[in-house]
C-alpha cells in the first residue's frame, strides 16, 4: 500500500479506494503487528481487488513539515549547542511542533536565529538521502545520534540524512530536496516543562502565506479597536511578532489578544485620544491605563461607603445589613473594594449588585460562610460562586433573575446570623 500508517509523530494518510470503480474513504491507517490497517467509510468485500489513491496535497504538506522538523532539530544544535536533544514532535497539515532539551527558554532572538538558520537550509537545496542499513552499520557511520526521534526495531533501519545538516533513524515520509520546503516560520516558542522547550513552525510556502495573512488580518482588527483611544502612527509590518509580544505583555495566549485587547479597552475611563509611535507602544500604554484605572477603582472614597451605608443598610438582631440593588452605585469603582472598605465597620454584612452578578463582605467580629451564601445565591444565576467565608461572589449568565437572588441571600444570611 502507498497509504502511510500513523507513527513517529506523523498522522496516518487518508484517500480513497477504487473498488468495481466505485470511491471509499479511508479515514485513517495504522500499523498493527507488521499489518498496515486501512479504516474505510464503508466495508470493502474481501478479496476485491483495490486501487488505492492518497490524498496527495495532504501528504505533500505533511512531507515538508516532516522534512523541516529535521531542519529545525539541526537549526536548534548550531544555534543553542550540541546538548540539544528531540524530546518528541508532532506533525499536522497547517503546522507542526517541535520538542527539545534545553537549559533555560528561549528569547526572542534565539527563536529568529534558529528560524534563519533553517531557511538557509531551505535555500541551500539539499538533497535528502533515505536509505536502508543494517542497525550496526548505521551507528558505526553515525553514532547515538541516530535516535533522537526513537530507537526503531529490527535489524535494518531507514536511515533519513540531510548531508551536513542531520541525520536520523526515521520511517516517515520525506522530500528529496530541502528546497522543497519553500519556506519556514517559526510561529512561537514554548517552555513547556523545566528542561524542555517547544517551537511550532509552519512549513511550506502557501502556508506561511497564508499564516502571514491571518496574522495581518487579525493585527488589522486589534488596530481598529486600538484606534478608538489611541491615535497610532505606524503599524508594525511583521505581524505575527508584533502579535506575539502583545500576548507576552498581556500574558495571554495568542487566541486571546483581541478578546483582551476589547476588554481593556472597555475598562479604561473616557478620555482625550492618546499618541502611539505604534501598536506596541498603544498597547504598552493601554495597559499601564488599564492599571492605573483599576488602582483608581480600588480607592473607595468616604463619602460614597457613607451614601452606601446611609440609604441601603438596615439593622437586624444588632447587626447592620447592607443591600446595594443599584449597579451603578458601583460602576466606578471596584464592587470588591467597595464590600471590604464596608467590612472595616463591625457587625455588619454587605451584599453588592455588579455588572457580573453579586459580591458579599462581612466585618471579622462576625461568625459566617459567605461561600455557601454566594454558591446558592449563584445558582439562581445560572452560575456558582465561592471565595473567602467573609469575602465571595457569585455569577452567572442570567442575570435577569438578580433580585431574585439578592432576596435569597437576604434570607440566607439572616437565616445564618439568626442560627
Amino acid at each position: 500500500t502507498a497509504f502511510y500508517p500513523e507513527g513517529g509523530g506523523q498522522p496516518s494518510d487518508v484517500g480513497k479506494l477504487m473498488v468495481d470503480g466505485k470511491e471509499i474513504d479511508v479515514e485513517y491507517v495504522e500499523k498493527i503487528d507488521g499489518t498496515i490497517v486501512h479504516y474505510t467509510k464503508e466495508a470493502v468485500e474481501k478479496g476485491k481487488e483495490v486501487e488505492g489513491i492518497i490524498d496527495w496535497e495532504r501528504r505533500y504538506s505533511l512531507m515538508k513539515h516532516h522534512t523541516a522538523t529535521h531542519v529545525i532539530n539541526s537549526a536548534c544544535r548550531k544555534v543553542l549547542g550540541d546538548h540539544v536533544w528531540q524530546a518528541g514532535s508532532q506533525l499536522d497539515v497547517d503546522e507542526a511542533r517541535f520538542d527539545f532539551s534545553h537549559y533555560k527558554p528561549l528569547s526572542e532572538k534565539d527563536i529568529r536565529e534558529i528560524e534563519r538558520v533553517a531557511n538557509e537550509v531551505v535555500k541551500e537545496g539539499i538533497d535528502v538521502v533515505k536509505e536502508f542499513l543494517e542497525r550496526s552499520e548505521a551507528e558505526k557511520r553515525y553514532g547515538v545520534v541516530l535516535y533522537q526521534g526513537g530507537v526503531p526495531e529490527g535489524r535494518i533501519i531507514r536511515v533519513v540524512r540531510i548531508p551536513g545538516v542531520d541525520v536520523e533513524a526515521c520511517g516517515g515520509t520525506h522530500l528529496n530536496n530541502t528546497s522543497e520546503i519553500g519556506k519556514i516560520k517559526v510561529v512561537r516558542g514554548e517552555r513547556i516543562q523545566d528542561g524542555v522547550n517547544r517551537l511550532i513552525f509552519v512549513a511550506g510556502r502557501e502556508r506561511v502565506e497564508e499564516l502571514e495573512k491571518r496574522e495581518e488580518r487579525r493585527l488589522k482588527l486589534i488596530v481598529e479597536k486600538l484606534q478608538e483611544k489611541f491615535n497610532i502612527k505606524n503599524v508594525e509590518k511583521d505581524a505575527g511578532k508584533t502579535l506575539q509580544r502583545i500576548a507576552k505583555m498581556f500574558s495571554v495566549p495568542l487566541d486571546k489578544i483581541e478578546d483582551t485587547v476589547e476588554k481593556f479597552m472597555r475598562d479604561i475611563p473616557k478620555a482625550e485620544r492618546i499618541e502611539a509611535r505604534n501598536v506596541i507602544d498603544a498597547c504598552e500604554k493601554l495597559f499601564k491605563e488599564w492599571k492605573r484605572s483599576r488602582k483608581e477603582k480600588k480607592r473607595i472614597p468616604s463619602e460614597l461607603v457613607e451614601k452606601i451605608l446611609s440609604d441601603y443598610s438596615e439593622d437586624y438582631k444588632g447587626y447592620k445589613l447592607v443591600f446595594v440593588s443599584d449597579p451603578n452605585i458601583s460602576k466606578d469603582y471596584d464592587s470588591i473594594a467597595i464590600a471590604e472598605e464596608l467590612a472595616r465597620a463591625e457587625r455588619i454584612v454587605a451584599c453588592i449588585r455588579d455588572d457580573k452578578g453579586l459580591v458579599f463582605s462581612a466585618s471579622q467580629d462576625i461568625e459566617i460562610d459567605l461561600r455557601e451564601i454566594a454558591r446558592k445565591t449563584g445558582s439562581l444565576l445560572g452560575g456558582g460562586g465561592g471565595g473567602k467565608e467573609r469575602l465571595a461572589r457569585c455569577g452567572g449568565s442570567r442575570l435577569e433573575n438578580i433580585q431574585k437572588a439578592m432576596e435569597e441571600a437576604k434570607n440566607l444570611i439572616k437565616s445564618q446570623l439568626s442560627g
